[in-house]
């Protein structure tokens, strides 16, 4: 008796066990179960590409749309059931339609409609790849023009024709995190995420999560933002991917500042600091965020030179939130025509992703002035923008400075027209300030007046840089280190060059003490500069790369 209960109950153990393997198995599996592509949110009306005939009410809207649908149906479609598809004239009354709806000096265009037209002379033997690159760059060329859900309507065509890429799925979630169309956003994430693990793609696995980050971080969800950029961080770790890791701690930086952690987003600073290395092609970006630090500060002169030298660097799509930053430096810095002149370029920009953010700034601007009228019309506009776009941090800092107005306003207005206290003795600008503006002009702009971009200015003579000890530091700046190869120099004051030393050590020695001081200038504030007969404790510097404080431009991903 007592073996057949053991013997029941040994059935029972295994059976469980049976259950408990299959579940995980089952788990496993719907945890990396690629979800199918949506390609209409829940409230849209019509049929699908109608958000085309909204943006473009012509007959090359109406071509698009055309297109778009064949497309669309042609993906759709198993390849086995395409031969009888469309008529067999259909392809040459679309070839006669493109002629003549594609405008003069558009030919571009009219050559990507013909592609997109094989679709319908041969539907089986189409190339997929051909047609989903096509949509790509019809889409390119759509968001160029200010067309951009038309664009990503032609974004989900390309998905739709290659499903198993997950570059294209990665751009849909780009481009409908920007429309604030957060529900395909997130849909199209998991897809990326799904195609990316399914073919190994690391690099567009790290892109999507970093991505994703950036949509919650808009919408203000923390904690939801800081995971996502955690999971990017340590895969791009694991994979050796330089440039993704550097992106995923800048990212890391911005969230931990956001969340009110500023030892632990200095550190991510500066560890983005050394993985982006020097000369890399975001200095017009981390040149703004460094003037964002130094609003955050109350230095608002600094910030105002060095944003207003960026400005024309930044990308179209991210300059909103620089004229928004420029407008709050001149503001609180006292300077009202250009915060004028700002504001009113401002108002020209279309809408879309940072221009909310952009306003809030101004509202700042124009509070540090005394306008309150133009400050709560700002505040107004943003909140507006933010409520459409549904960014809750934004309605937040909208709602602060709604606050600071009805409390200057309490107070009778006493700053109005004048710079703020905290600015005050900075209106020339501080050598921090200068220093930055000349390496900009040297590394971006061109070079320095009066020699070559990289080159010493004339008669400079040998310089060496003397680190400061340790208790002659003064306030913590962002430091303007980098290190490097010989022949190259690197600006410490607004008028002193560092020397690169004639000799060669040996590559492992010279590494390492490339090291010690990079470690020691990240720690500097402003050396003391002496002129010495030649050599220099430093065996070779490379121009300074800027340290990055700010959250409003960085990493486009």
């Amino acid at each position: 008796m007592h073996g057949d209960v053991r013997s029941e109950h040994t059935e029972s153990e295994e059976a469980m066990s049976k259950t408990t393997r299959q579940t995980r198995v089952d788990e496993s599996r719907r945890r990396w179960r690629i979800p199918p592509p949506l390609l209409r949110d829940a409230g849209d009306p019509g049929p699908e590409g109608l958000q085309i005939l909204e943006e473009l009410p012509t007959e090359l809207g109406g071509l698009l749309w055309k297109s778009l649908r064949s497309v669309v149906l042609w993906a759709q479609v198993p390849p086995s059931d395409r031969s009888d598809l469309f008529d067999p004239e259909a392809g040459e009354r679309r070839r006669a339609e493109i002629l003549l709806a594609v405008p003069e000096g558009e030919e571009e265009l009219a050559s990507l409609l013909e592609d997109l037209s094989m679709v319908l002379f041969h539907p089986v033997h189409a190339d997929p790849p051909t047609i989903g690159i096509a949509c790509m760059r019809v889409a390119t060329w759509a968001e160029g023009k200010g067309h951009r859900r038309t664009g990503l309507e032609f974004l989900q065509a390309a998905a739709l024709s290659c499903p198993a890429d997950p570059r294209f799925a990665l751009a849909i979630v780009r481009s409908a995190r920007d429309l604030a169309h957060y529900s395909r956003a997130e849909a199209w994430f998991f897809r990326a995420v799904g195609l990316a693990r399914q073919c190994r793609d690391w690099d567009s696995y790290v892109r999507a999560y970093l991505a994703h980050g950036k949509m919650m971080l808009r919408k203000g969800s923390f904690p939801a933002a800081r995971r996502s950029v955690l999971k990017a961080l340590r895969r791009s770790t694991r994979q050796g991917l330089a440039e993704t890791r550097a992106m995923a701690l800048h990212e890391l930086f911005v969230i931990e500042d956001n969340m009110g952690r500023p030892e632990a987003a200095q550190r991510h600073a500066l560890e983005a600091l050394e993985a982006y290395g020097p000369n890399h092609v975001e200095l017009p970006l981390l040149v703004h965020d460094l003037g964002c630090f130094w609003l955050q500060q109350g230095r608002f002169s600094d910030a105002f030179q060095v944003v207003q030298e960026v400005v024309p660097q930044i990308p179209h799509h991210l300059r909103a939130i620089a004229l928004g930053t420029l407008a709050r430096a001149a503001g609180g810095s006292g300077r009202t025509p250009e915060f004028e002149n700002t504001r009113r370029e401002l108002t020209h920009h279309a809408d879309g992703p940072g221009v909310a953010e952009a306003w809030v700034e101004v509202a700042r601007g124009a509070l540090a002035l005394g306008k309150l009228d133009e400050a709560r019309s700002a505040v107004h506009r943003a909140e507006q923008l933010a409520r459409e776009r549904h960014e809750g941090k934004i309605r937040f800092l909208a709602e602060a400075v709604r606050e600071s107005i009805a409390a200057e306003e309490r107070a009778l207005g006493a700053r109005r027209g004048t710079p703020t206290a905290a600015d005050a003795g900075l209106q020339e600008g501080s050598p921090e300030s200068t220093q930055v503006l000349r390496l900009l002009r040297e590394r971006v702009v061109g070079g320095a007046p009066g020699c070559a971009p990289g080159g010493p200015p004339p008669n400079a003579g040998a310089w060496t840089c003397v680190l400061p000890r340790r208790q002659e530091l003064g306030p913590m700046y962002p430091p303007l280190s980098a290190i490097g190869s010989p022949g190259a120099l690197m600006p410490v004051a607004a008028s002193s060059w560092i020397p690169v030393g004639e000799e060669k050590p040996q590559a492992g020695r010279r590494a390492r003490a490339m090291t010690r001081a990079t470690t020691r200038l990240m720690r500097m504030t402003e050396p003391r500069i002496r002129r010495v007969p030649g050599g220099s404790r430093i065996a070779s510097l490379r121009p300074a790369t800027l340290n990055l404080w700010s959250f409003h431009l960085h990493n486009p991903t």
